[in-house]
């Protein structure tokens, strides 16, 4: 019933043109309209405001939505995220990643949008004989855990998980998650990941990215511009 009941939520003072540029603007009305939102701006003597309308859960998330992409930005435009990029060597990273060579394509899917964000990725395949990651680690700014049932599964990435934390460098653990998970075995493989993420991190999970990346992906980027 939540979904089906309309509702608006208003935004004052939208798109603050010191962080706002039309790109970001395009690619925020196309969020809303793929979620089934109208987002319909409006301005009166004083100030000018921006309705969001449609369903409830929808508008919730256009929502944080525009409070993300506003604070990813302005996080971006108070560091020097430009001069790091400039003064690394070819062979260090902004950031590594940690994962299984089972989660391949969720791992290339955030690989290449972190890079489509201006950061120098490396993954590196931690169960594989390949994988230096220990070699690798004085080189990055930060590692990207990408926890999932098959890292957990396998020994050889529990054993890179204990030599990245063990590092000192900054970590940020993710849990990859699947979107359709109709079947039984998958629900409990779920419920199994996240007891183990627990125990290895100590932490809740703050980054559950499926294949659509999505909101969860954005608050990601809110925490590197942060760190980096």
């Amino acid at each position: 019933m939540k979904n089906h009941i309309l509702t608006t939520i208003k935004l004052n003072h939208p798109f603050d043109s010191e962080i706002w540029n039309q790109y970001m603007i395009n690619t925020y009305y196309k969020y809303c309209l793929e979620k089934f939102v109208l987002p319909k701006i409006y301005r009166t003597i004083q100030t000018q405001y921006l309705d969001l309308i449609g369903p409830i859960s929808a508008v919730t998330a256009t929502k944080q939505k525009y409070e993300l992409m506003s604070e990813i930005e302005r996080q971006r435009r108070s560091t020097s995220l430009n001069q790091v990029l400039s003064n690394n060597p070819s062979d260090s990273f902004n950031i590594i990643l940690s994962c299984c060579s089972a989660d391949k394509i969720l791992s290339q899917h955030l690989a290449h949008r972190l890079i489509d964000e201006g950061y120098l990725v490396a993954i590196d395949y931690s169960d594989k004989s390949s994988s230096n990651i220990v070699t690798k680690i004085h080189k990055t700014d930060v590692i990207i855990i990408c926890f999932s049932f098959n890292y957990s599964e396998n020994f050889d990435c529990m054993t890179a998980m204990v030599s990245i934390n063990r590092s000192g460098k900054k970590v940020v653990p993710i849990m990859f998650t699947k979107t359709l998970l109709n079947q039984q075995d998958n629900w409990l493989q779920r419920i199994a990941t996240e007891e183990w993420f627990y125990e290895s991190f100590q932490q809740e999970i703050k980054f559950a990215l499926k294949e659509d990346l999505d909101l969860d992906y954005d608050k990601l980027i809110v925490e590197l511009v942060r760190i980096i």
